[in-house]
């Protein structure tokens, strides 16, 4: 493994929430973005005529009975300052994570990236995430 791709890895703080998360589908001319604001969403994605939107699952019926909706999703914060032209880290961090049979959803943003993974598999995939951590640290 690359320098760089391990000291970042080390540095990683892994992060997860205890609260449950759906994965819902709307199509896009039906958003009603009051209601977004409202359910509290962790992330919002526009595909052209579908939007995906990620809330408490707690807040799922505010979309009626017509959106598909997929629940049981804890979200997974890899936190951690990494540089924009770092390759390989998040490569690293789904490998580990397929080697348990963790099925993820994957997010990022500016400043940090996110899994979303079932929560029956959520201390699984805390469990090895942080071995790879120690790993790159030893």
């Amino acid at each position: 493994m690359d320098r760089a791709l391990k000291k970042a890895i080390a540095a990683t703080r892994i992060i997860v929430s205890g609260q449950e998360l759906s994965v819902i589908e709307v199509p896009t001319s039906d958003i009603d973005y009051g209601l977004v604001a409202n359910a509290n969403p962790f992330a919002l994605l526009f595909e052209g005529e579908k939007t995906t939107v990620v809330i408490p699952t707690n807040r799922r019926k505010l979309f009626g009975a017509k959106a598909k909706a997929c629940d049981g999703y804890n979200v997974i914060l890899f936190d951690a300052e990494l540089p924009m032209d770092l390759v390989g880290y998040f490569a690293e961090i789904t490998r580990v994570l397929a080697s348990v049979n963790v099925t993820v959803l994957a997010f990022s943003s500016y400043s940090h990236d996110y899994v979303l993974v079932r929560k029956k598999d959520a201390k699984k995939a805390v469990k090895a995430l942080n071995q790879l951590v120690k790993s790159c640290s030893d």
